[in-house]
């Protein structure tokens, strides 16, 4: 995945937050700014690591949510 695709990826995510969470307030709400920097955070997480890791990933995330 290129940067470019990445940026597109988030750029996407992004859109998708902010569309299921309307807001009236030109700043945008903490719990927003956290879910898009968690994303953010995860896709350069993904990147460095790379695909083959995924899974190890996606395992320690649902461990440190429990």
């Amino acid at each position: 995945m290129s940067d470019r695709d990445a940026i597109r990826a988030l750029a996407g995510k992004v859109k998708g937050i902010v569309k299921r969470n309307p807001f009236p307030n030109p700043e945008a709400p903490p719990e927003i700014v956290e879910k898009i920097g968690a994303a953010f955070d995860r896709e350069i997480r993904m990147r460095q690591i790379g695909a083959s890791a995924v899974a190890e990933v996606e395992e320690q995330e649902r461990q440190e949510q429990a």
